[in-house]
């Protein structure tokens, strides 16, 4: 994949080096300013983002910010339907939400 980004992405986007993209497009640096409840699913299996890309430090640091990192739901998957056809993902933010009221 950073092969894809350094000769595709990056400079499609204006950077001349794949750090830069990365950096630019990772919302880990804002993540400290978030001051309401932010659910973070990243699932474990995730074949595109290495460890490091996983917030916990940040989520750690933030009271606002629940990560959960469940073993499976790839990528952008979670397509696992619990009832009546709804993702897992969500019903899983549903009752993020319902928890906070």
């Amino acid at each position: 994949m950073e092969d894809f980004d350094t000769h595709f992405n990056a400079p499609w986007y204006g950077y001349s080096r794949v750090e830069d993209f990365y950096h630019a497009c990772s919302p880990k640096p804002v993540m400290e300013n978030i001051d309401v409840p932010t659910l973070i699913v990243n699932a474990e299996n995730d074949p595109f983002l290495p460890k490091s890309c996983y917030p916990i430090k940040e989520a750690n640091a933030n009271k606002n910010l629940f990560l959960e990192i469940p073993v499976a739901g790839g990528h952008i998957g979670f397509m696992t339907f619990r009832w009546k056809g709804i993702y897992w993902s969500e019903s899983r933010a549903s009752a993020f939400l319902k928890d906070l009221m």
